[in-house]
C-alpha cells in the first residue's frame, strides 16, 4: 500500500461522508412549502394520481403547491388546490 493509494482511500471515504451530510430528501428540499400527513385511504388515492376535495387538506390556500407526506414524512406528492378541488402537481409514487 503506497502513500497515495491511502491518500486516494482517505478522500474516497471523505468525500462519501459529506455527500451522505449534503443529500436531502425531497420532502426535505421543499421544506418551504407547506406540508400534510394523509392517512393510508388517502394516500392510496394521491398514489393513483386523483383530485382531491379542497376540504381534505385545511388551510391551504389558492394555488398554493403543498407537500403531501404519509406518516414517516416520506413525500408522495404535490397537490395545489384550485376552487373545490386539489390537483397533483407531481406524484413520486
Amino acid at each position: 500500500v503506497t502513500i497515495v493509494s491511502m491518500e486516494i482511500i482517505f478522500l474516497n471515504s471523505f468525500w462519501e461522508s459529506v455527500s451522505v451530510l449534503l443529500l436531502l430528501s425531497p420532502a426535505e428540499g421543499l421544506a418551504d412549502l407547506p406540508a400534510w400527513m394523509a392517512d393510508p385511504p388517502t394516500l392510496e388515492m394521491v398514489r393513483h394520481g386523483r383530485r382531491l376535495p379542497a376540504d381534505a387538506i385545511p388551510n391551504v390556500w389558492e394555488d398554493t403547491p403543498t407537500r403531501i407526506l404519509d406518516e414517516s414524512g416520506r413525500l408522495w406528492a404535490i397537490y395545489r388546490r384550485s376552487g373545490s378541488r386539489l390537483t397533483p402537481e407531481v406524484v413520486l409514487n
